[in-house]
């Protein structure tokens, strides 16, 4: 249950229920529009790679007798002639992905039935880039059993070629060099090939084989009362504050108003462009993102107005009221938005859906009432040149 939660954890979905059920299942409900087949591969086993050697002189030969006969191959990738292939051989098709990133074949490779390294003996893997080409690299680790095997298997095949076969369609060749021990570097896959493998590879050493009995992808019906009434507390929320400051501080209200819709705005963008779920706990760090975003308008406010009270200009009492607010507003955010990257590197589950949406919105919250809305003051006191300020009843 532990590897599992690691492996979900980093497939960066957000509040995934891991539990037992009976004696020997476990039950994983994942929330978001995930796409089954990539959960699927997370969720089984030890991470089907394995690297084969690849029989040149047997590849040839398939090749032209699929040239001479196109439908050659069965349903179980053997070829219909049972001349082709020698003992201990299998057939398997070699894939890379189009621009739409669909794996398309595009050649079929005889490879020794043997498997020259299983990828249980990969400690670590980690996503790199290729200095010259600037193409994605997995670098690997192998522990000290999967160092000598390697080392064998390529001493005694260099100058053949190397298949890495990742659910049995082969992703990647190269031909040994020179023998390699305990450090690989594996090439072929885009960005998000690479990172799921690596991530699956990481966490691969599980002592038994893992078999989904039961995949089913369900509707958001379950729960759907819950965040119908989050969101429902959120637009209340957003209703009154709009109403309160622009009833309390006038134009200046309004001013704040238009950057709360941004500020909402912009926290909504974000957790879209990352793919996060929202949930009810992101829900809660939304709604507690509005009145942190009205707290800082309300300081700057404030310190304007008393600037304005002592006969300052309105440009003045702006540019004074601003430059003594802000370190007043940094301060506050930014040790909350400390408090929320310890919740997000620490937490897990709903801690970190609330983490990541408090953080993102002190953010934001920071960007719109520092700079969205001294933009707006600036307009109207240097461009329109306005002498007075609409920033309360009693001024």
């Amino acid at each position: 249950m532990e590897i599992l939660n690691n492996r979900i954890d980093k497939f960066g979905v957000t509040e995934p229920q891991i539990r037992r059920q009976g004696e020997d299942q476990i039950y994983v409900e994942i929330p978001g529009a995930a796409d089954p087949e990539r959960v699927y591969t997370y969720l089984r086993g030890k991470g089907s790679l394995n690297f084969h050697i690849v029989d040149d002189d047997a590849s040839a030969r398939l090749e032209a007798y699929l040239r001479e006969n196109p439908g050659g191959l069965g349903p179980d990738l053997q070829p219909r002639d049972p001349n082709i292939l020698d003992a201990g051989r299998i057939v398997r098709g070699y894939y890379v992905k189009d621009e739409y990133g669909i794996d398309q074949l595009v050649r079929y490779r005889v490879l020794y039935e043997e498997v020259g390294l299983d990828g249980a003996h990969i400690q670590d893997a980690t996503v790199g880039s290729d200095p010259i080409t600037g193409r994605p690299v997995i670098n690997f680790a192998l522990d000290r059993e999967g160092g000598e095997i390697f080392f064998q298997l390529t001493s005694a095949n260099v100058n053949k070629t190397l298949a890495i076969v990742l659910d049995d369609r082969i992703k990647a060749g190269a031909v040994i060099s020179e023998p390699i021990r305990e450090n690989v570097q594996m090439r072929g896959f885009d960005q998000q090939e690479a990172s799921d493998l690596a991530i699956v590879l990481r966490t691969a050493a599980l002592p038994v084989d893992l078999v989904v009995l039961n995949q089913q992808e369900i509707g958001a019906s379950l729960g759907q009362d819950s965040i119908r009434r989050g969101l429902q507390a959120i637009g209340l929320g957003f209703a009154l504050v709009i109403v309160f400051m622009a009833a309390y501080y006038k134009g200046a209200g309004l001013v704040a108003d238009l950057a709360l819709v941004l500020n909402l705005f912009i926290i909504v963008s974000i957790l879209s462009a990352f793919n996060l779920t929202l949930t009810l706990t992101s829900i809660a760090g939304l709604i507690l993102t509005v009145g942190m975003a009205v707290d800082a308008n309300v300081i700057i406010f404030e310190r304007i107005k008393e600037e304005y009270r002592i006969g300052k200009s309105a440009e003045a009492a702006v540019r004074a009221g601003f430059r003594k607010a802000f370190w007043t507003v940094m301060d506050a955010n930014i040790t909350t938005f400390i408090a929320a990257i310890f919740l997000s590197q620490l937490g897990r589950g709903p801690i970190q859906g609330f983490a990541y949406t408090l953080a993102v919105g002190i953010v934001s919250s920071m960007f719109t009432a520092l700079f969205v809305s001294r933009l707006i003051f600036d307009f109207s006191t240097e461009s329109v040149r306005a002498k007075k300020l609409s920033i309360s009843w009693r001024i």
